[in-house]
Order: C-alpha cells, then structure tokens, then sequence
C-alpha cells in the first residue's frame, strides 16, 4: 500500500513542472553515473547520483521535486558497469550509498510497511557507519570522505535526523558491511590495509549496538502489545 506523500514529514512528493526550480533541475544529472563509470570515473558516478537525490529535495512553495526514474535507472546501469569486473572495497562503500539515494528516492520508500519500519533511517545509518569506520580504520582519504559528506547531506535535506529502532540495526548492519569492504569486497581487489586488529574493533563495538538494538525492538513490542490493549 503507498501512503499518501503528505502523511510523511520526509521523503518522496509528487513532481509538479510548475514549482520546479532551476537548482532542483539538477536532479537530473544522475544519468551521466553509468557513462563515467565506463569511463572508469566510478566516484564521479556514484557522487552524481548522490547530488542528484540532494538536489531533488530543493523545496519550494513546500513541495520535495524529485525525478525517481532517473535515479534508479541510472543506479542500476551505474551498478552493472562496476561490477562488471567484481567490485572492490572503495566501490563496495559506493554501491551502499547508491542504494540508499536510490531507494529513499523512489516510491517504494511510501509504501506502508516499509515506512513502518523506517527503511530510510535504517539504510541511511548502514551507509553512514561502513563509511565512518573504513575512514577510521584506514585514514581520512579524499573519496569516502567526499561520499561521506554527501550523505550527511542528503539526511539533513531529508530531515532524518531522528533515532529509530531502525537506526541501531542500520549501525549493526553498517558496521557488518564494513567487514566485507575491510575484506576486499566482493570478488574484487583490496583497497585498503587490511589489520586484524579491525575485526576485534567491530565486534567489540558491534555486539553493545546488536544488544541495544534487540532490547528496543522487544520494548516496543511490548509497548505497541500494550496500547493496543
């Protein structure tokens, strides 16, 4: 079931022409992704399809213009072309982020149960924690941090700003897939100087968010069991 766009304080709202500015126009530069991936200009794809969901949010008169075609159109062409020859750890962070522009823009962010359960928070904090920790864990270079910067962002725009039980399990999840991309990727050559000592970090700091993560998800639904009582 879609929800209604006004019954959600964020996300995707319906397109209309005549409040489109020039700024959220800029939305629709997501297609040139895939062309510089062939160019093997991977990083530029990945940001354009960022930009393009920031800039998507640009209101006015209180309405969010977005182009969700585009964005997942170009997200999926842009995906094939990288993985052709498997995807590495740099890539592995990029796919994340393009995944969750991708579906926080696209309707299937309003549909009922998946707004239920706070997909957007969950994705968001998914990408957001794999980032912070491979910046942590291998130095502050140029691209996840430009990446990084984008999504912080695109939250801001998005206004997700608020802790949900899906946030601590998009953490645990983060910090999951921050093993794969410490690990090479998938199929895919490492990019960044593998330490042990990374595994023990992420467990130690996994399992108290695993725990939290469980503990708020049986407290509410004890509470929800309650009020419907």
């Amino acid at each position: 079931m879609i929800l209604e766009s006004e019954s959600i304080g964020y996300g995707v709202l319906p397109m209309d022409k005549k409040n489109t500015s020039g700024i959220a126009n800029l939305s629709s530069i997501s297609p040139i992704a895939p062309i510089l991936a062939v160019l093997d200009f991977a990083l530029l794809g990945s940001i354009s399809i960022i930009l393009s969901g920031i800039f998507a949010t640009i209101k006015e008169n209180e309405d969010y213009l977005i182009y969700p075609r585009l964005i997942i159109e170009s997200s999926i062409a842009w995906l094939i072309v990288i993985s052709l020859g498997g995807v590495d750890s740099l890539e592995w962070i990029q796919i994340s982020a393009v995944f969750t522009v991708a579906f926080c823009s696209s309707r299937l962010s309003l549909i009922e149960e998946l707004n239920y359960l706070k997909m957007q928070h969950f994705l968001i904090a998914a990408s957001i924690t794999q980032l912070v920790f491979i910046s942590l864990f291998d130095g502050w270079e140029i691209e996840p941090s430009i990446i990084l910067l984008l999504l912080f962002v695109y939250l801001i725009r998005m206004e997700i700003t608020n802790l949900e039980i899906s946030t601590y399990w998009g953490i645990f999840i983060g910090l999951k897939g921050c093993e794969i991309a410490l690990s090479g990727g998938v199929l895919g050559s490492p990019t960044i100087n593998y330490d042990p000592a990374y595994d023990t970090w992420i467990m130690m700091i996994g399992g108290p968010v695993l725990g939290v993560a469980v503990y708020e998800t049986i407290a509410s639904y004890f509470t929800s069991n309650k009020n419907d009582e």
